[in-house]
């Protein structure tokens, strides 16, 4: 399995917060060459169309893709703006105006980003992004009003591939997970010395150890 390089680091370099809106999607041009890819990538998430897979790649291949595109396309034209598509421009505004109002609030260094589920910027590149500017914890705001498997969980499925495989190995994801656990589960053990020993047991189970 492929995993990430990790991004140069500079020392001194101060650990920031990641504040990542993620919103649907958007094609990148109002044209039937670029909605095809971006209709592919949509419609190929099991999480939106539950059609057995066998059945729904003919579909989608030897007929929607073939016909929807250009209607499609013709749709997005009439709303198409000179700076480009609404939904990028505006998620994109909703990040900067973000970044200015908690800049004005708070002196704790954060960086601001977007990312789309479908089409550009996608996920892995906004993730990658802000790991760059060393973010060491990342916010992630699906930006829904209200929880669905093909809106919100679909969101959430590629940020854990994609913060999966930026880890150098499987032992440095089970530790993450670890250390994530016991941040939350600190707080309800009444003895920290029993935390602490959870802890180590976790970590000898993440290993393959045996106690």
């Amino acid at each position: 399995m492929a995993y990430q390089t990790e991004p140069t680091f500079t020392h001194g370099t101060p650990a920031k917060t990641g504040i990542l809106l993620i919103n649907l999607g958007t094609p990148d041009e109002p044209t039937a060459q670029a909605v095809r890819p971006y209709l592919k990538e949509f419609l190929s998430d099991p999480r939106v169309v539950e059609i057995p897979k066998a059945i729904w790649w003919f579909i989608l291949n030897g007929i929607i893709l073939n016909v929807r595109p250009k209607k499609s396309a013709a749709k997005y034209a009439t709303i198409w703006t000179k700076e480009g598509s609404p939904l990028r421009v505006h998620t994109e505004k909703q990040a900067t105006l973000l970044q200015g109002y908690l800049g004005e609030r708070t002196k704790a260094p954060f960086a601001v980003d977007y990312a789309m589920r479908y089409g550009n910027p996608s996920i892995p590149s906004a993730l990658r992004k802000l790991r760059e500017q060393n973010c060491q914890r990342i916010l992630v705001v699906p930006m829904y009003p209200q929880y669905a498997a093909s809106s919100t969980a679909t969101a959430f499925d590629i940020v854990f591939d994609e913060l999966r495989h930026s880890l150098n190995d499987r032992n440095d994801w089970m530790h993450a997970l670890t250390d994530l656990v016991m941040d939350n589960l600190h707080g309800w053990l009444a003895e920290p010395d029993a935390a602490a020993l959870e802890q180590s047991r976790l970590r000898a189970l993440a290993m393959g150890a045996k106690n």
